[in-house]
């Protein structure tokens, strides 16, 4: 590799280092301050472990601060379901069957 690729090379990963600090720094910031994830860009105002996050949606802290999901399961809506089955979230969050219906492999009447 010539002299200056290499120089190249190094300067850009100075950068992404630098970068990634910040970043690291930037998501434990509410740990500290709590209303650092109220500002424009943070993705909800819960702070759970020093990162801003979606109670109702992260299924690492659905519906509270710690409360993990199953690894087969999704957190819809606060609650941890299983896409596969759940009637009122099948395939997806919200996506209801009809009453008749059933949810089999995240599909509404899959026979």
């Amino acid at each position: 590799m010539p002299k200056t690729q290499a120089k190249t090379l190094l300067a850009f990963l100075a950068l992404l280092l630098t970068i990634s600090s910040i970043s690291a720094k930037r998501l434990l910031l509410c740990g500290r301050y709590p209303g650092f994830c109220y500002a424009n860009g943070s993705p909800d105002s819960n702070c759970c472990a020093g990162l801003c996050v979606v109670l109702h949606l992260d299924p690492l802290n659905c519906g509270r601060c710690g409360h993990r999901c199953l690894w087969e399961q999704a957190c819809c809506r606060g609650r941890c379901v299983d896409l596969l089955t759940t009637r009122n979230d099948c395939g997806a969050c919200g996506n209801k069957c009809s009453r008749e219906l059933t949810c089999n492999y995240g599909m509404c009447n899959y026979a």
